[in-house]
């Protein structure tokens, strides 16, 4: 069983940065910190397809990206948040 404490940490941990940029919709902060962590962790959890399109002037396809944190352990994403509170 995961430890339940790690719940108040981690939001803690989001409530802080998320005080410094008050505009940030939260689902915005969600996003963007799951892209700063595939980043800095070798593109973790990113994952990418391609999207045909075509228009008058023909086919082509487009190379959509997105992370997906799903399997990520609370505990790294924890010392992720710890070390952004740190260093900003």
């Amino acid at each position: 069983m995961r430890d339940p404490r790690r719940i108040k940490r981690i939001m803690t941990l989001l409530e802080q940065l998320w005080e410094r940029q008050p505009d940030t919709r939260f689902n915005q902060l969600i996003i963007n910190l799951s892209w700063e962590y595939s980043t800095a962790n070798e593109g973790a959890g990113k994952r990418s397809n391609y999207v045909k399109e075509a228009n008058d002037h023909g086919l082509w396809f487009r190379e959509e990206s997105h992370v997906d944190l799903f399997y990520l352990e609370d505990d790294k994403f924890e010392e992720f948040l710890k070390n952004k509170v740190r260093n900003e």
